[in-house]
């Protein structure tokens, strides 16, 4: 489980074999500078692969620190004990209280999310309950990003920092995560802006 407990790294590596090969990956988790999480999503693999890849990934990641979370697939991160699962956008409202109930204690829990809106539903909407607010969120896309649509702009990121502190101390405020069209040029404002952390497919963090 947990290599980093309620800590986040600062830096999400997202898998897509379609984009950058398996090779490279493996060679990004080996040059990171710090922890990271690398996030298996591959949807498109047949579950018996998507299972090898996250097993081959986390031979190499674990013991240099750094945590393994899987897209979807909540019984594939329970089984293979990994350290946390990524729901989309489209999930229903129970989503991750269902998670949570099949994971581990401890596992994070991330979500998907497209709008500043949006975000604030999935984490501060009156059904949720505290164990249907996620750990943390993606939003996304921040700059501009091939079929992702208009970016949002570092401002939302602000903004929803913001709204999420309302109410929250720091330790249990739902953290933020700045997706699309992030790299080394532009992580830099994420985190200005109050991002704890930021995701990329086709760049290299770390």
């Amino acid at each position: 489980m947990s290599s980093f407990g309620a800590a986040l790294p600062r830096y999400v590596l997202v898998t897509d074999l379609a984009q950058v090969a398996e090779s490279e990956m493996v060679a990004r988790i080996r040059r990171a500078r710090e922890p990271v999480v690398v996030l298996i999503r591959d949807k498109g693999l047949p579950r018996e692969e998507r299972r090898a890849l996250a097993s081959r990934l986390s031979a190499i990641a674990r013991p240099l620190g750094h945590a393994l979370w899987i897209a979807e697939d909540v019984q594939l991160a329970s089984e293979l004990e990994l350290d946390g699962v990524h729901l989309v956008s489209a999930s229903p409202v129970d989503a991750v209280a269902q998670a949570r109930r099949a994971l581990p204690a401890g596992a994070w829990v991330n979500l998907a999310c497209h709008s500043v809106e949006e975000a604030l539903s999935r984490v501060k909407g009156p059904l949720l309950g505290p164990q249907g607010r996620p750990d943390s969120l993606f939003l996304s896309p921040i700059f501009t990003s091939p079929g992702k649509g208009a970016p949002l702009g570092v401002g939302a990121l602000s903004e929803l920092v913001s709204r999420l502190a309302e109410g929250a101390s720091a330790d249990t405020a739902t953290k933020l995560i700045a997706l699309g069209g992030i790299d080394r040029e532009t992580a830099p404002a994420c985190f200005q802006a109050g991002a704890a952390a930021v995701a990329a497919i086709r760049a290299e963090l770390g």
